[in-house]
C-alpha cells in the first residue's frame, strides 16, 4: 500500500466518530491509534492509554478492533521498545480475548519494520478490512 493510500485511510479513519450503516451486527468499538513512538516520551501515555481502553471494553463484553497507524505500529511489534511493553503486553491480551489489531502496512515498512516484524494475529490494513470497519455499526475512539 502506498503511502498516499495509507494517509487516505488513516485520515477517514480519524476523521470518523460514529457511522451507522444499515448492518445488524453488534455494535463495534474502533480504538485507532496514532501515537507510540519509542523515542518520542510524550506519545507514550496516549498509546497505553489507547490499548487498555481497549482491554477495558474488551472486559465489559465489547467487541474491540484496534487500528493502529503513523507511529501506533510501534506498539505490535514483536519485540518493542522497553517503554512500550506495557502497552504491547495489553495489546496481545486483546489479541488472546478475541479482539483485531490492524496495521497499516505502509506506516510499518515507513518506521522501516516488516510483516514479519508483528506480533502473531496481527492483521494488515487493506481496503476490504476497511470497508469492513465502515459498513459495521461503529464507534470510533482515536488516541
Amino acid at each position: 500500500m502506498g503511502i498516499v493510500a495509507s494517509f487516505i485511510i488513516g485520515s477517514l479513519v480519524t476523521a470518523l466518530v460514529f457511522v451507522y450503516s444499515q448492518s445488524t451486527t453488534e455494535d463495534l468499538v474502533v480504538i485507532h491509534i496514532t501515537r507510540g513512538d519509542p523515542l518520542m516520551p510524550e506519545e507514550i501515555h496516549p498509546a497505553t492509554m489507547g490499548v487498555k481502553t481497549a482491554r477495558g471494553l474488551q472486559d465489559e463484553g465489547r467487541d474491540v478492533t484496534v487500528v493502529l497507524n503513523v507511529r501506533g505500529v510501534y506498539i505490535a511489534l514483536k519485540n518493542p521498545s522497553g517503554n512500550l511493553v506495557e502497552a504491547n503486553d495489553s495489546l496481545k491480551k486483546v489479541l488472546d480475548g478475541g479482539g483485531r489489531v490492524i496495521v497499516c502496512e505502509g506506516c510499518l515498512n515507513k518506521a522501516g519494520y516488516e510483516t514479519d516484524d508483528l506480533l502473531d494475529g496481527v492483521e494488515i490494513l487493506t481496503t476490504p478490512k476497511f470497508s469492513e470497519i465502515l459498513t459495521s455499526r461503529s464507534t470510533v475512539i482515536s488516541f
